[in-house]
């Protein structure tokens, strides 16, 4: 976790005490305490709030836990607020500035109760369904089983397979994953390595 990112998380837990990380709607407490002067590189951090903004959109919208029934309407409402704070950095710094500042406090009016909607058998308050939507949670488990492979060479894997591979059932609870899912998912992401290894050897030739 890069220095930015704890930094965010750790002003996002000011004043909450007892509040639970994992109770936090994340991107968002990312994006309202990390500002653009904390980059050197103005792509750069185009780039991370686009991150941020997609892990909202896919979380909360594409495919969420919990279903909107009325409050669909808020879903609606919570796209446009996400495609004005990517269009505030097309603006002049101070306009831009401005409307971020507007678009994010009516985000997080928004966002919020979408999150913390309880599925059967929770508490109010005492859940976050930002990310665990079945599809986002196969998705995030794929990307981490792409760190078996060798950093300098991306057709092998890397010697400390196995350690890792034990390291990511910690995940499994977490993601909604079991033995059965894992095996399909890894499978699935060697299958893809394997045709892009063969396709680059065939180019190359």
């Amino acid at each position: 976790m890069d220095i930015r990112t704890r930094q965010g998380l750790l002003n996002a837990l000011v004043g909450k005490v007892g509040k639970r990380m994992d109770t936090l709607l994340i991107p968002l407490e990312l994006l309202c305490c990390i500002s653009r002067t904390e980059f050197s590189d103005k792509k750069a951090y185009i780039r991370w709030q686009k991150r941020q903004l997609n892990m909202l959109e896919e979380g909360l919208i594409n495919h969420p836990a919990v279903g909107f029934g009325e409050s669909g309407r808020k879903a609606s409402e919570l796209r446009i607020l996400l495609a004005k704070i990517e269009e505030s950095e097309s603006l002049p710094p101070s306009t831009g500035g401005l409307q971020r500042t507007e678009c994010l406090r009516s985000l997080r009016e928004i966002a919020i109760p979408l999150a913390e909607r309880p599925a059967r058998g929770d508490l109010t308050g005492e859940v976050c369904h930002w990310a665990d939507g079945y599809h986002l949670n196969v998705r995030l488990y794929e990307k981490l089983l792409l760190s078996v492979f060798d950093i300098l060479d991306e057709g092998k894997l890397t010697e400390e397979v196995e350690e890792i591979l034990e390291l990511l059932k910690s995940t499994w609870r977490v993601l909604g994953i079991n033995e059965t899912i894992h095996y399909t998912c890894y499978a699935w992401v060697l299958f893809r390595r394997y045709c892009g290894t063969i396709f680059f050897f065939f180019d190359w030739k």
